[in-house]
């Protein structure tokens, strides 16, 4: 490679890179904001209100009493299933 070549690949890559900047700096700007709540902060704000949301923790509450029931009556069945047993037996 001489230093013609090697200065034409220098000037093809900076020009790439000036059009890559702007891209770069918008996409920045979008995310992050600038001076004004970006995408970033607008997701973690979501994830908050999701995280804290009353329906969702209720459902979590529901959710733990019908596993305790289900439980509950499999016990009972169980229990029911080995007195008869029993009783038949004996």
């Amino acid at each position: 490679m001489n230093d013609e070549q090697r200065d034409e690949m220098l000037i093809e890559i900076h020009s790439d890179m000036k059009s890559t900047a702007g891209t770069v700096e918008a996409l920045a700007k979008e995310v992050w904001g600038n001076g004004n709540p970006g995408l970033a902060k607008d997701f973690m704000e979501v994830k908050i209100q999701q995280r804290d949301c009353p329906a969702r923790k209720a459902n979590s509450t529901e959710n733990k009493r019908l596993r305790l029931s289900h439980v509950i009556i499999a016990i009972a069945i169980i229990t029911l299933l080995v007195n008869t047993y029993l009783t038949i037996t004996s």
